[in-house]
C-alpha cells in the first residue's frame, strides 16, 4: 500500500473559503468593539468540521504571523491523519517537507508528527531549537527522524 499520500497536505473545500473569510471579518469587527465572538467561532468550527481548535486568541493575533488567506487555508485544511506504525523514513520525509520543501505548511506537518510520534518532549523544540533540549549541535534531519522514531530522551532531560 502506498502511504505517501498520508504524508501530503490534503486539499481543502474551496467552496467554504468565502464563508470563512466573512466569518473572520465579522470576528475582527466584533473584536474591535469588544463584542462576544463565541457564536462566530462556533460557526468557523462547524464550517471547517473541526472541534475546539480555534479561540479568541487565534483571531486576535493571527495577522502578526500570517495573512488572512493563510489563516483561512489553515482553518479549512483537514487535520492530519493518524498513521499506524509510522516509519523512520516517513518521519524523515515529513521533516524534509516541513523544513525544506513545503515550509508554508510546516504547522500541518508539525501536527502530523505530534499525532504520530510518542516523543516525550516538544517536537517543535527538537526541530527548531534543539539546544533547548540539551543538544550541543543541531542534529541532522536524519538524526532527528531517528530520535523521534525511537522516542529518545533529550540530553537535558536525562537524570
Amino acid at each position: 500500500m502506498d502511504r505517501s499520500k498520508l504524508l501530503e497536505v490534503p486539499s481543502y473545500d474551496a467552496s467554504k473559503y468565502d464563508v470563512i473569510d466573512q466569518l473572520i471579518s465579522t470576528i475582527e469587527d466584533k473584536l474591535d468593539y469588544n463584542e462576544d465572538i463565541s457564536d462566530e467561532i462556533a460557526q468557523v468550527h462547524l464550517v471547517a468540521n473541526k472541534v475546539n481548535q480555534f479561540d479568541e486568541d487565534t483571531f486576535k493575533n493571527y495577522w502578526s504571523a500570517v495573512s488572512k488567506e493563510e489563516i483561512i487555508e489553515e482553518i479549512l485544511t483537514p487535520n492530519p491523519p493518524r498513521i499506524e506504525n509510522i516509519t523512520q523514513e516517513e518521519i524523515l520525509q515529513v521533516l524534509e517537507k516541513m523544513t525544506k520543501l513545503d515550509i508554508a505548511h510546516s504547522d500541518y506537518y508539525l501536527e502530523l508528527l505530534c499525532k504520530n510520534c510518542a516523543y516525550p518532549h516538544s517536537i517543535s523544540d527538537l526541530i527548531y531549537w534543539p539546544n533547548e533540549l540539551g543538544y550541543t549541535s543541531d542534529p541532522s534531519l536524519e538524526e532527528k527522524a531517528r530520535i523521534l522514531y525511537n522516542n529518545e530522551i533529550a540530553p537535558s532531560k536525562t537524570p
